[in-house]
């Protein structure tokens, strides 16, 4: 994203800006030493971790919905 040249033509680059901070979220989140969610509670630890793990799986699917959207558009 630092190295931005050109957006999509079907966008704006303020679209696309947003695209790509969600795909980088998104790929911040499905990390289990970044994600922003934690397990900080010793009642229902297990169901806790479930948790985290159906979110960062969630994370992953959306990332890589996104990613196959736009795979031919990340490289300018």
């Amino acid at each position: 994203k630092d190295n931005l040249h050109t957006h999509p033509g079907t966008m704006t680059e303020a679209e696309w800006n947003s695209i790509l901070g969600t795909m980088i979220f998104l790929l911040s989140e499905m990390n289990e030493d970044t994600c922003s969610q934690r397990n900080d509670t010793s009642d229902n630890f297990f169901d806790r971790e479930r948790e985290l793990y159906n979110y960062r799986n969630y994370c992953k699917d959306e990332f890589f919905k996104l990613f196959s959207k736009y795979f031919w558009d990340l490289w300018d």
